[in-house]
């Protein structure tokens, strides 16, 4: 026979049990609530700290959702993660770029000791180091990064997963994407898969793998914390994919993944000034960049050749135009069109615009050669003109 609960008497009667663990659980509570101090704001560290101060925290925890929605457990969605990590691990290499030292005169006094005027405790100039990541994305030894990674750079070291290291030639870079291409000598290597940026969806999982602080093959999982964003020059006309996943310095050209393990975008920059706010180039411009620069193509960026200044508006109510047109490029789609110093855009295509981002976004998403119809205020009357999307010449890329 089973044997019978146990119970706890008192002069009253008999509690069960559940009842006293509830008690006790309240006890601690209070106690803990007692006894812990108030929250206090913490001075955010920057980037720029010798010292960081490195601090535990949980990637997942309440992160997880609940088992209702049908995922998978958390230690299985651990084991998923790592096995994802683990394969997309291969097509991740590390970078390293060298700048040689640069002075205002030439060194060779300095073979024969400092002038006078130097102090010879002084140490002479060091070249630039630094290091950022990639991604193979042709087995004969093609890789994609950030065209910032490179720039200046006289010599780039790329470290396979395998550990195997290469001298690497860059071969092209685009500023306006921020993108560039390497090659090295090698062949077979694994490659990586571009996922379709128009099915990326806010909310959705998502994997970064970089080398921060030199730290190679780093892995951070958060969120798409949004799509389309547009956060200036020198990303002129290319939205970005916003994450939460931890993106740090050097993490610079590393893939941010999907749970397919595939590319949806590549990691460029992040706000220093915030916490885990990070955005990351979509696949499709990663695609269509690096392609033009193994085919020796140009890149097309779209242009309708203004410069713009963002006003801020009155009330929260205010429906008065929000984009001023500070310079409008002679000879450029906008100039042939009407467009003109001063004059406010309020429309486009019969939407308004609130924003600069928004008005690049309209830009860049429109075909090559598409029209506009923007509507403009001038002396306070409107009118409509039709603007044409071209490409913008070499001349004015960054």
């Amino acid at each position: 026979m089973p044997s019978e609960p146990k119970q706890a008497r008192t002069s009253t009667g008999v509690l069960p049990v559940s009842v006293w663990l509830t008690l006790i659980a309240a006890a601690g509570l209070s106690g803990y609530l007692a006894g812990r101090p108030s929250p206090k704001f913490l001075m955010e560290p920057t980037l720029h700290n010798p010292s960081p101060q490195l601090q535990a925290v949980s990637t997942l925890g309440s992160a997880v959702p609940a088992a209702g929605f049908g995922m998978p457990s958390q230690n299985r969605q651990s084991e998923v993660i790592a096995d994802i990590v683990e394969r997309a691990g291969q097509f991740v290499v590390h970078i390293e770029v060298g700048a040689k030292p640069t002075m205002e005169k030439p060194m060779d006094h300095y073979f024969f000791g400092p002038p006078s005027h130097i102090n010879p405790d002084t140490p002479l100039p060091q070249g630039r180091y630094g290091s950022a990541a990639g991604v193979i994305i042709r087995p004969d030894g093609w890789i994609l990064t950030n065209a910032h990674v490179v720039r200046g750079a006289d010599e780039v070291k790329v470290t396979l997963a395998d550990g195997r290291e290469f001298m690497a030639e860059p071969v092209g870079k685009d500023n306006t994407a921020d993108l560039a291409v390497l090659r090295i000598k090698a062949s077979d290597l694994p490659t990586a898969h571009f996922a379709d940026s128009a099915k990326v969806r806010s909310g959705q999982w998502a994997i970064a793998i970089g080398s921060p602080y030199h730290l190679d093959h780093s892995v951070s999982l958060g969120v798409v914390s949004a799509l389309k964003r547009s956060i200036g020059d020198p990303f002129t006309g290319v939205t970005l994919i916003q994450t939460d996943a931890a993106i740090n310095p050097g993490s610079s050209g590393g893939p941010l993944l999907n749970l397919k393990g595939e590319v949806i975008g590549i990691n460029c920059v992040m706000r220093s000034d915030a916490q885990n706010i990070a955005f990351a180039i979509p696949a499709a411009v990663a695609r269509e960049v690096s392609d033009c620069i193994i085919g020796g193509k140009p890149v097309i960026h779209n242009y309708i050749g203004i410069r713009m200044q963002e006003l801020r508006p009155q009330s929260l109510q205010d429906k008065s135009a929000r984009v001023l047109v500070t310079f409008s490029q002679p000879d450029s789609p906008a100039w042939n069109a009407g467009i003109r110093d001063l004059d406010h855009v309020k429309c486009v295509d019969g939407k308004f615009i609130k924003s600069i981002a928004e008005m690049k976004r309209v830009i860049n998403d429109t075909a090559h050669d598409g029209t506009l119809v923007v509507t403009l205020v001038r002396d306070g009357k409107e009118r409509n003109v039709a603007v044409k999307v071209k490409a913008m010449p070499r001349n004015l890329l960054p």
